[in-house]
């Protein structure tokens, strides 16, 4: 009789495990070989403490409280055990997300936790900053909403906005991001960039994506005009005085 053969949807992913000292730095050894929840991202396995993702986003409290229900009411342990009692770990599907995006988030949570850290995380770059605001988002972290937010605005706010908005096509994913994430200054900021600028080439590169809401449009286009009324008339102001002079 010919060996059974596993079917082809039942062949498990291979996973690949980031090292937790990326994100649990600062923790020691004890500490993290404590974690009572895994996060499957992609063909990652995060290993984390569900009690300081819960005091941080409220959908990955919901997330734990149902995974560890299961797993008590499946082997029939009395809800409430902890991890040193036998308990199984909760097991946690996230679709959709970069791990990536999600070690930073990760790296805010236990650094905030751990207050003593000398190593308090730091934004590096937009990317990043962009990264911890859709998982911020996503999973409802306000804290870390308002942390990459912060440091989003000091960038559009300097060298005029340029260093974020002076490529359309960036441009054009900033305003989605903004719009997605709810980054309502941000978007101002990006706005007031696009209402300045007022070539052919740049308006011809943003609208080619197609990825601007009507709202968003319609704001830029009212404000285009007004700028350009105020630019006419401070052109006019400077002609007339300089006719007045000579």
């Amino acid at each position: 009789m010919g060996r059974h053969k596993r079917p082809r949807s039942e062949v498990a992913l291979v996973t690949v495990m980031p090292d937790p000292e990326v994100y649990m730095s600062g923790l020691s050894k004890q500490v993290m070989a404590l974690s009572d929840a895994t996060l499957h991202i992609q063909s990652h396995e995060l290993p984390v403490h569900s009690f300081i993702l819960a005091a941080n986003s409220p959908v990955l409290a919901d997330l734990f409280e149902t995974a560890f229900t299961a797993n008590d009411s499946t082997v029939g342990r009395a809800a409430g055990s902890g991890p040193k009692s036998g308990r199984d770990k909760a097991m946690i599907q996230l679709d959709g997300d970069s791990v990536t995006d999600m070690c930073t988030a990760l790296r805010y949570c236990y650094m905030g936790c751990n207050l003593s850290s000398p190593d308090r995380p730091k934004l590096s770059n937009c990317k990043e900053a962009a990264g911890l605001v859709r998982v911020a988002h996503k999973y409802n972290m306000q804290g870390l909403h308002c942390e990459a937010e912060k440091y989003l605005i000091a960038k559009a706010s300097s060298n005029g906005g340029k260093d974020m908005f002076e490529d359309p096509s960036s441009l054009v994913e900033w305003v989605v991001l903004t719009e997605s994430c709810k980054l309502d200054e941000l978007l101002a900021h990006a706005e007031l960039y696009m209402i300045k600028h007022t070539e052919v080439g740049f308006w011809q590169e943003v609208m080619s994506r197609n990825s601007i809401s009507i709202g968003c449009f319609l704001r830029v286009l009212r404000g285009n005009v007004h700028f350009r009324q105020k630019v006419d008339k401070l052109l006019q102001n400077q002609l007339a005085n300089a006719s007045a002079a000579s």
